[in-house]
């Protein structure tokens, strides 16, 4: 399998498009591009893919999300785009495939995004979150973080809620919106009666109703808070996540954003326990609720 991302989001696309394209199953990479990698191969052959598929989507759901084998990208704005593609096409061709089992799992994946993102999204709907491959760089580092790729989060998860929003003009060619433009193509089949595409609707809705009793796990847990002037969301350590953001603060009163990650760090900085130079912040305003906290799985 290339490791490239491209390769993958560029094979699903065709495989939507009913071009056959060739694609195994992915022996190596990041967990974004197993993500891909997986629904890329489970477009080009189905039959073949499905066991392999299932074991990635139960990993997601019941060790730890967006992850494989000890490596974990949860919560990453700069990959995101890489996951939604991957997830959403899985979703699209299991439908497709009229796969009962595949589809109860990538919908899962799906509410569970749905339920963190959700959990941590300010009024105007921007998700504030901490998580792995952090974006945030400094002028005396400008090619440490990754690329910053909320844009694509937020508008994705505003079409799926049916929040109105003009589509990017670059959706059909550009592949970090390969999520976005796979939903796009879900929404078309439904409207014009395709049978494969019966279900759509009433699974989209259930994404969108996602709420706390759908959040993943997470090997080293997320605790979010919500306050009467913003939220803070945290993880405890960051064990097996490159160059983290240990937390991520939201003022709803400002539109401040704030982000545990050192501007300095190169891109394959490891994770670990967090530093003690980070000191989480305090909560804007008061605690409303309890906190909420993502189990930890091994």
């Amino acid at each position: 399998m290339p490791q490239t991302n491209r390769a993958e989001l560029q094979a699903i696309r065709n495989q939507i498009a009913d071009q056959k394209q060739q694609f195994g199953p992915p022996a190596k990479g990041t967990p974004n591009q197993f993500m891909a990698g997986w629904a890329a191969a489970y477009g080009a052959d189905a039959k073949g893919a499905r066991g392999g598929v299932l074991d990635f989507l139960h990993q997601q759901l019941n060790t730890s999300f967006w992850s494989h084998g000890s490596a974990e990208e949860l919560g990453t704005g700069s990959h995101c785009a890489i996951f939604y593609g991957g997830q959403d096409g899985l979703l699209l061709f299991a439908l497709r495939n009229n796969d009962a089992a595949v589809l109860a799992k990538v919908v899962a994946v799906e509410k569970a995004c749905m339920a963190l993102e959700s959990l941590c999204a300010t009024p105007q709907g921007n998700v504030v979150m901490p998580g792995a491959r952090c974006w945030v760089a400094s002028a005396s580092t400008p090619q440490g973080g990754d690329a910053d790729q909320r844009k694509i989060r937020d508008k994705r998860r505003a079409y799926l809620l049916g929040k109105p929003g003009k589509l990017p003009q670059n959706l059909d060619t550009a592949l970090d919106w390969t999520g976005l433009w796979v939903l796009t193509r879900l929404d078309a089949a439904a409207q014009k009666g395709e049978a494969w595409a019966k279900p759509w609707p009433g699974i989209k809705q259930q994404i969108a109703a996602a709420g706390a009793e759908s959040l993943p796990p997470s090997r080293n847990g997320l605790t979010v808070e919500h306050g009467t002037r913003g939220h803070r969301a945290y993880f405890a350590d960051c064990f097996g996540m490159l160059r983290p953001a240990y937390w991520a603060v939201a003022s709803y009163q400002t539109g401040d954003e704030s982000y545990g990650c050192d501007p300095a760090w190169p891109k394959d900085e490891p994770g670990g326990e967090l530093p003690q130079d980070l000191t989480l912040p305090a909560l804007p305003g008061e605690l409303k609720g309890q906190p909420i906290k993502l189990r930890e799985a091994v």
